[in-house]
């Protein structure tokens, strides 16, 4: 698998995460949801965007093994690793986001809240409880910082590692013009500190 290949394989996940985020939140817009429901369009939003966050990771490392060691690329990225890889973003989305609706199960509501975003958003569902939700705050920052954080400095890694490599090779004010890989860092730790400041 070539190189732009496999990183297009990759990037084609990113529109499809985007747009099952879309579909899952339509429907509290238009229809009232029941909790299991609330429980279940939860669930599917937040596995969805750690597993983006996953394969923007995923991206990252194809960027630094093409760049910064091409020769051993196809040994490294073959197809089998491509889908593991998709795989584990997939499993991992699903394993940290599990004990979320269970803990929210638990708990009695009695608050009547107008939710500030038009689908289940944990930090929201929070609020309408009238027990104490410290278990569950914990876990959702947890969650936050060992998907989208963890995710986050292997990125910051990989791209300064791409870009010492980039002015190593292009000495001078020509290696800054392919500084473009600032846009994956900015998205994940924009979206990262936006869900870790939303918790109550």
């Amino acid at each position: 698998m070539a190189p732009t290949t496999s990183h297009l394989f990759l990037l084609s996940g990113i529109p499809g995460l985007e747009e099952s985020c879309i579909w899952i939140s339509i429907p509290l817009g238009i229809i009232r949801i029941e909790f299991h429901g609330c429980l279940a369009q939860m669930f599917f939003f937040h596995t969805f965007s750690s597993t983006e966050s996953a394969i923007l990771l995923a991206m990252a490392f194809d960027s630094f093994v093409a760049i910064c060691n091409p020769l051993s690329y196809t040994v490294v990225l073959m197809h089998s690793c491509i889908i593991q890889m998709g795989l584990a973003a997939v499993a991992r989305g699903v394993a940290l986001v599990a004990p979320l609706p269970i803990l929210l199960k638990r708990l009695p509501f009695c608050k009547n809240i107008i939710l500030t975003h038009s689908f289940c958003f944990h930090p929201d569902v929070l609020k309408l409880a009238c027990a104490s939700i410290r278990v569950t705050i914990i876990y959702g920052r947890a969650l936050i910082l060992c998907s989208f954080g963890v995710d986050s400095v292997f990125i910051v890694l990989s791209y300064t590692l791409i870009l010492k490599k980039f002015w190593a090779l292009l000495p001078g004010k020509d290696g800054l013009r392919h500084s473009t890989h600032a846009s994956p860092i900015l998205s994940l730790s924009s979206f990262s500190m936006s869900h870790l400041l939303s918790y109550p």
